[in-house]
């Protein structure tokens, strides 16, 4: 018996009419654990961002942008309709279509209450109704499901933090204090990581210690974590403040908060609907409004934007080391895919403060490139093709910074249209690289800059142009980006945030151009009247020269590249080796 139709004899003998099946674990990250990556098992499809709809007679696997191309093919087309939409989430013409009083059942530690309200209205239009499963089915079918094994927590210096945990928890709670709260919920991993100073391995990519909080009004905090995480060189580093609990004794918490009548304040676009029922049940009033670490997180300080410079030369070294030598080896017709992503993880390890990719690295070769978030490795390992373009777009994490960079380069000759494209990306790059703003514009209002040169030629690309950065946290941080759909937050100073317009071809290629910026504040020009901001590219690797039309660019984009380029050789060259100082000479001369 196949995995769906056992789920759907589960739902007909507990009578429901359907299923969701999100990507999300109870922490609601872009990355879960691999024993929490129930829609992968049901469905196939491995992309970071979906949410699966089984019904009696169908089933949906909802994607964004990013994953359409992945989803068809990592699914079974017989079985599951992939179908986009901006947010990777069931639309309502699918619910306003159920059936009168179809019930649907949902896992409320995987689905956010502002989910579960939304879900909620787009049932109640037609009769049916979300229901809040006893146990997820999916959790007793999976008989091989991996074994989760903890890891330590470790402790990140205030050399790297710039900021104690002590006097974070102090500001946070001040502002519980504003907003008259007798308790704030922390569900997200990686405020809890930023509030306490510390760093975990419990998931891919992102250093966190899965786990929860809650801080009180007279700062004292309680962590819900794992004990065997917590060893004796971590104790004395943390706050007295707080205080380790297992995490069996969190539901008891929010009971007690309940008996005494607490007000207490919960993310409700991040928080597992379990937590928000529980409260609610209990007695508490609660307070919807964002994670405060959240912007706190993303207005990084002196120590972390200075560390932020510092991480990013570090993988500039990297970058160049790795294009000089996959210039040199990719015309061999010798090199796969998988060779790539060794070799730019093996320049990376000779730094002793890096700690791992920040995101698996895509290296795409050719038409693969039109897969935006193409996976390499595996089944996906083709060799390096000549006369195409490859792309390749990685990141790293070290103590003292995240980075992310994404590069297409020519291997052999390329068309006239990929060179022309190339380059159109390449200014809607150089539009936002170097945009003046005011103070409180929003990535939203910035996003058309980058799409403005293909949106002429009728064309676009279908993902967001920046994402915001941490600080050795998730390579994929808000509340900032710069996207159409979103991106609704002031930029502010100190913030870190993707540069990254692209263009897919379908079973043809892909283009992708990728630099980390910072915020910062610029100065005053003669007759200004208001403080604008800028941002400052950190990123430092060259853009192929080969694929650039320079009839296509302006005498001021043509200066800013050589600009960028001339920094890059001042940088790097003295730090690398004779070889790959004298070939960034070349990839690095002026226009």
């Amino acid at each position: 018996m196949d995995k769906l139709t056992a789920l759907r004899e589960w739902m007909l003998t507990n009578g429901f009419f359907g299923l969701l099946v999100p990507t999300a674990d109870e922490y609601q990250g872009e990355y879960v654990a691999a024993n929490a990556r129930r829609l992968e098992w049901l469905t196939g499809f491995s992309g970071s961002a979906g949410e699966a709809v089984v019904l009696l007679d169908r089933a949906f696997l909802f994607v964004d942008g990013r994953y359409t191309l992945q989803a068809q093919k990592e699914t079974d087309e017989k079985k599951i309709t992939v179908i986009q939409t901006p947010d990777a989430r069931a639309g309502d013409w699918l619910f306003a279509a159920l059936p009168n009083g179809a019930r649907i059942g949902y896992d409320s530690w995987l689905h956010t209450p502002d989910e579960v309200r939304k879900l909620a209205a787009a049932c109640a239009k037609n009769g049916a109704k979300i229901v809040p499963l006893p146990y997820n089915p999916i959790d007793a079918m999976w008989t091989d499901r991996p074994v989760s094994t903890p890891d330590r927590a470790v402790f990140l210096p205030e050399k790297y933090t710039g900021a104690d945990s002590t006097a974070k928890i102090a500001d946070v709670t001040a502002a519980l204090g504003v907003d008259q709260d007798d308790a704030l919920v922390l569900t997200a991993p990686e405020s809890i990581a930023w509030l306490l100073n510390v760093r975990g391995r419990d998931i891919p990519f992102i250093p966190v210690v899965q786990s929860f909080a809650v801080l009180y009004k007279n700062g004292a905090l309680d962590w819900f974590v794992d004990p065997a995480k917590i060893t004796d060189d971590l104790r004395p580093h943390l706050s007295k403040l707080v205080e380790t609990k297992s995490p069996d004794l969190l539901g008891v918490t929010l009971d007690a908060l309940g008996i005494q009548k607490a007000r207490v304040q919960l993310d409700m676009a991040l928080s597992p609907a379990w937590i928000y029922e529980r409260l609610s049940a209990a007695g508490a009033t609660v307070h919807a409004k964002e994670d405060p670490c959240l912007i706190r997180k993303a207005c990084k300080n002196i120590t972390e934007r200075d560390g932020a410079v510092n991480a990013h030369v570090k993988d500039g070294i990297a970058m160049c080391r790795f294009l000089c030598w996959f210039d040199k080896e990719a015309p061999t017709g010798r090199l796969t895919e998988t060779d790539a992503v060794r070799k730019i993880d093996e320049f990376r390890q000779d730094n002793p403060l890096y700690r791992g990719e920040s995101f698996a690295t895509i290296a795409a070769s050719g038409k693969n490139a039109a897969y935006i978030h193409y996976h390499t490795g595996g089944k996906n390992d083709s060799p390096i093709r000549r006369d195409a373009m490859f792309l390749i777009d990685t990141g790293a994490q070290y103590l003292d910074g995240t980075t992310d960079i994404t590069r297409t380069v020519a291997v052999g000759n390329v068309s006239a249209l990929e060179k022309k494209r190339f380059t159109q990306v390449l200014k809607g790059h150089i539009a936002i690289a170097t945009i003046a703003f005011p103070e409180g514009t929003t990535g939203s209002q910035l996003d058309i800059l980058a799409r403005q040169f293909l949106w002429r030629d009728g064309v676009d690309f279908a993902h967001g142009t920046g994402h915001g950065v941490g600080s050795y946290l998730s390579v994929h941080e808000g509340p900032q980006r710069i996207s159409r759909g979103g991106g609704r937050i002031a930029l502010m100073p100190g913030m870190l945030i993707s540069n990254e317009p692209g263009y897919y071809k379908p079973d043809a290629f892909g283009i992708r151009l990728e630099n980390v910026v910072m915020v910062e504040p610029l100065p005053p020009t003669e007759g200004s009247e208001m403080k604008t901001l800028g941002l400052s590219t950190l990123s430092l690797a060259p853009f192929d020269r080969r694929l650039i039309d320079k009839t296509q660019l302006t005498p001021r984009e043509k200066a800013w590249l050589d600009g960028y380029h001339a920094r890059i050789r001042r940088i790097i060259s003295p730090l690398v080796d004779p070889q790959t100082a004298e070939w960034l000479a070349a990839a690095c001369a002026p226009l």
